[in-house]
């Protein structure tokens, strides 16, 4: 709320356990799956994630909503997330989407210039509006 009466551009991480506080906001918010328990497992995050949306914008129906369905690390079911975005976007043509890509590009021991160039043109085939993709480890520094 505090950044919200500064002037910040946008709100990260909206979930199940805060989305009470956008009564207000009138900039966009990043809603993600997640509850008191975490992340929701990529089967049921859509359900969950168009179940909350709805509940916030109960709270606020002119609130502009980011979708983030959570891009899950390498090995720890990248492929399904994927889908859930794929999923999603076909369900929600028009609703922004971010994809936080630095699960895959930090932890995966590959060249992440080109992690993060594959990631990208996945984004732009699912029309994903917003990347956001950290250099602050020693490995990702200067690959975007």
């Amino acid at each position: 709320m505090e950044g919200v009466n500064h002037g910040v551009g946008m709100i990260m991480s909206i979930d199940a356990t805060n989305f009470k506080i956008v009564e207000n906001f009138d900039v966009p918010v990043v809603v993600i799956p997640r509850d008191s328990k975490g992340i929701r497992d990529s089967g049921k995050r859509i359900k969950f994630l168009e179940n909350l949306i709805d509940e916030i914008k109960k709270k606020n129906e002119q609130i502009n909503i980011i979708a983030d369905l959570i891009l899950d690390p390498p090995n720890f079911g990248l492929s399904n997330s994927i889908a859930a975005y794929t999923q999603f976007r076909r369900k929600h043509k028009d609703m922004a989407m971010l994809a936080g890509v630095g699960n895959v590009t930090e932890l995966m021991d590959a060249d992440s210039h080109g992690i993060n160039a594959l990631l990208t043109s996945i984004a732009y085939e699912l029309k994903i509006d917003l990347l956001f993709t950290p250099e602050y480890s020693i490995k990702a520094k200067n690959s975007v």
